[in-house]
């Protein structure tokens, strides 16, 4: 039982650096000019930029939109 619970926090523990190191060493410094664009427009009619990601920062910008206008 012990052994099972060390291989499952391994395979978390490798299911977390591994990405992690991924985006840390191929990150951005900043946000590239197309990217601002592409933010701003899918904040306006409320899209979803990349099929994976950003949901969050849209939703919040949609709803400030929103909110302000």
């Amino acid at each position: 039982m012990k052994r099972e619970k060390l291989a499952d926090a391994a395979a978390a523990l490798v299911c977390f650096l591994l990405p992690c190191a991924v985006y840390l060493f191929t990150r951005s410094q900043s946000l590239g000019f197309a990217d601002a664009a592409e933010f701003a427009l899918v904040t306006k009619i409320g899209s979803v930029a990349h099929g994976p990601g950003f949901p969050s920062y849209v939703m919040l910008g949609c709803i400030w939109a929103w909110l302000v206008s």
